[in-house]
């Protein structure tokens, strides 16, 4: 069966690009969210974009099951950084749409066969590596600091796979679209993009949702001490992935303690829990369900920690930029397309937790804050706001749709 309209998704716009956004997973997940807020951007655009749904969540399950099996044969650690695609529970339309604009669409929901199940022409925007990469999402190698010993039936799915895959990619219309800067060098590296047209387009912000609000009132409603400083860190499985560098984050509070252990600090994390113990004060918010609620807590934040050892243009960093809040992250992946260094936070070495500790430090120091977050907000509104990029979606979609009427 085909994937069905998302019910909240129907809307009428009278000669306009009809765009089919296709992605996996819940409003926790980074791609997820990304893509969501560029189909209500596009709509504010009058782009006809309609978010699609699985047809059975029994069957997409029941898909991804049967895909993880070879994938048992990895060490565990490594797992969630691999996906085949060889089993899908889904086909791609192949009427009814200009264009199918593909996000993250693996744990089962397309098979590297339904991806060529169209002759619609393909954008494809990268979240992660694997649509350009053989099976991987991000290195695991590099965020593990080990390499595994592959088995000759594991060996056999990944060349299975990878022969697939690059004949699917040969003869399947695609534009690729990189949020970031590094992601855009991954794609002209790799086999799987090099002969596909690249464009760089960053994820979209809703600068009326994740604005600056008074500081003061937003810790007092999160039940937090005015006089407080308060380090936010929040991500999706933000404790339990180790790619997302928690561990990293430790270390450098233990650091800071020992310059800053009189300061009042407070630790504000959404997301997970952790039983460790940490070396200030610590309040856990849970997750967090609306944009409107999460803008509030990043409001009571003087400075978000985003320690990812690995990460292409995290939304949190650019809500958080949005909020007026400078972050501390790493000099990695798509984090300086987010952080400037000294002006909308600090980029520490990769991957120091004494220089991500002395980034804190700097950050939390008043007499910078107000140039750090007029900084962080000036960035947000001149290069992420939603209206801005979703009209580079737009000129791209009409860009393309030249072309392909040029070719007949």
């Amino acid at each position: 069966m085909p994937i069905e309209f998302h019910p909240e998704a129907r809307i009428d716009i009278m000669q306009a690009m009809r765009i089919a956004q296709i992605t996996h997973g819940k409003r926790e997940g980074g791609a997820f969210i990304a893509a969501q807020r560029l189909h209500e951007a596009l709509l504010g655009q009058d782009v006809h974009s309609t978010f699609l749904n699985v047809s059975s969540p029994l069957r997409l399950k029941m898909a991804w099951i049967l895909d993880r099996l070879p994938l048992l044969l990895i060490p565990k650690p490594h797992r969630p950084y691999f996906s085949l695609n060889l089993v899908g529970a889904e086909k791609l339309p192949t009427t009814g749409f200009d264009f199918i604009h593909l996000h993250w669409i693996n744990k089962g929901l397309l098979s590297l066969e339904g991806i060529r199940s169209t002759r619609l022409p393909i954008v494809w925007t990268l979240h992660d590596l694997w649509p350009i990469s053989d099976v991987n999402h991000y290195d695991s190698n590099l965020i593990l600091g080990e390499d595994f010993q592959k088995s000759k039936v594991l060996n056999f799915f990944l060349k299975e796979t990878k022969n697939l895959k690059e004949e699917v990619w040969a003869h399947t219309p695609m534009t690729f679209v990189c949020p970031s800067r590094w992601i855009f060098d991954q794609a002209q590296k790799s086999v799987y993009s090099n002969t596909h047209e690249l464009v760089h387009i960053p994820n979209p912000i809703d600068l009326e949702v994740f604005q600056p609000t008074q500081k003061t009132l937003a810790k007092k409603n999160l039940g937090v001490s005015a006089e407080s400083k308060i380090i936010l860190f929040g991500a999706v499985g933000g404790i339990v992935d180790y790619r997302k560098g928690f561990h990293l984050l430790l270390k450098a509070l233990h650091h800071l303690k020992s310059s800053m252990g009189k300061e009042k600090i407070t630790l504000l994390i959404f997301g997970n829990e952790t039983k460790q113990s940490l070396p200030f004060e610590a309040k856990f918010i849970g997750r967090i369900n609306s944009d409107a609620e999460l803008a509030k807590v990043y409001n009571a934040a003087d400075v978000f920690a985003a320690p990812s050892l690995q990460d292409n243009l995290p939304n949190t960093v650019l809500e958080s930029l949005a909020c007026g809040v400078p972050a501390v992250g790493f000099d990695t992946g798509g984090i300086p397309d987010l952080i400037e260094h000294l002006q909308t936070g600090y980029l520490a070495k990769a991957f120091s937790p004494e220089d991500f500790a002395t980034g804190l430090k700097i950050c939390l120091d008043q007499s910078h804050h107000s140039k750090f977050s007029e900084a962080s907000r000036r960035k947000a509104m001149l290069e992420f706001s939603s209206k801005i990029i979703a009209g580079k979606y737009k000129s791209l979609y009409e860009n393309l749709s030249n072309n392909k009427k040029a070719a007949l």
